[in-house]
């Protein structure tokens, strides 16, 4: 059973790549087509589910700060980030991710969660 936040990319995705019907039997070969398991997730998706979780919370530019905690998780600059969209983050990265991002929901500081005074 996929989580109700992976099935949420997947309805942002299907449409985009082109398939017309939703069923099982696409949502299977979407999930293979997409996702290397459900633990893993491409950045461009990761950043989209973030900005719309935290736009709904958090103040600010979410996009930007999706992008930032992103970039503080993996270790990366933003130009890997534009640059390599389709990298899968792994479910460790993954956990990281959505814990920061948690902690932005609630309104903590961007410098804080960073470490970046």
């Amino acid at each position: 059973m996929l989580a109700a936040s992976s099935l949420a990319a997947l309805d942002s995705v299907i449409p985009r790549i082109g398939f017309r019907t939703w069923g099982m039997r696409v949502l299977k070969e979407a999930t293979t087509f997409l996702f290397v398991s459900v633990n893993q997730l491409r950045l461009d998706l990761a950043i989209t589910q973030a900005a719309d979780q935290l736009n709904e919370s958090a103040r600010g530019d979410a996009r930007r700060d999706a992008e930032t905690l992103l970039m503080h998780v993996l270790g990366r600059d933003r130009a890997f980030v534009y640059t390599h969209p389709e990298a899968d983050l792994s479910s460790s990265e993954l956990a990281r991710y959505t814990a920061v991002l948690e902690r932005r929901a609630t309104g903590e500081p961007l410098q804080y969660i960073t470490g970046h005074l």
